[in-house]
């Protein structure tokens, strides 16, 4: 699950098929659900529909065996790829899902990834401003500075803001507690979600 993150893609996805088998056989859930998790975040970036795909099997399997610790998993990673190859409500969805039960959970590392996923989304949209607070609020986590995906996102919002703005949002990101950047997240979601519901 950690290869993708490094950027080593060729690695992930050269055993993502074993270990989808392997935990099969064995018949362990958790296993079962770690391996679609894996498989996904393994083509996530060269084959986005085949991860999304799998994402897709790996929640419908997670909440039909009662795994919410890797629903949360599978939803951070398949929210990022419905909002481009499938259903941006269904994106926005999980993304929010996520974040809760990662705060509440207390899970600040995978919250921090889901706010890094979360910020490629709205850099993607054209909301670099966004994004670039996003990015302040978990500057200070070290998982933000190995995520070789995440660091190429936030070149293109630098380059795209001028210096001063880049910085000031940065700073206002730095400057919210966890609690902060979460509201924050959810009212940006929401103003998303109101500009579908508004679109005729």
């Amino acid at each position: 699950m950690t290869l993708p993150t490094l950027g080593r893609f060729g690695e992930a996805m050269a055993i993502a098929d074993d270990a989808l088998n392997v935990a099969r056989a064995h018949a362990n859930p958790f296993w079962i659900a770690q391996a679609y998790t894996g498989y996904g975040r393994a083509f996530t970036e060269t084959e986005p529909v085949r991860a999304l795909h799998t994402f897709r099997l790996g929640l419908a399997y997670t909440r039909q065996h009662r795994l919410p610790r890797f629903e949360s998993f599978i939803a951070s990673g398949a929210a990022v790829l419905e909002a481009v190859h499938g259903d941006l409500d269904e994106a926005l969805t999980l993304f929010t899902t996520s974040i809760d039960s990662f705060q509440q959970a207390g899970n600040t590392t995978d919250l921090a990834i889901t706010f890094a996923r979360l910020a490629r989304f709205f850099n993607r949209t054209g909301r670099p401003e966004i994004a670039a607070t996003l990015y302040g609020a978990i500057t200070h986590h070290p998982i933000i500075h190995v995520n070789i995906v995440f660091a190429v996102a936030i070149d293109h919002v630098r380059n795209t803001l001028d210096t001063i703005t880049f910085d000031h949002c940065v700073a206002t990101g730095a400057a919210m507690t966890t609690t902060e950047a979460v509201h924050y997240a959810h009212s940006h979601i929401e103003a998303v979600r109101s500009e579908l519901a508004a679109t005729p």
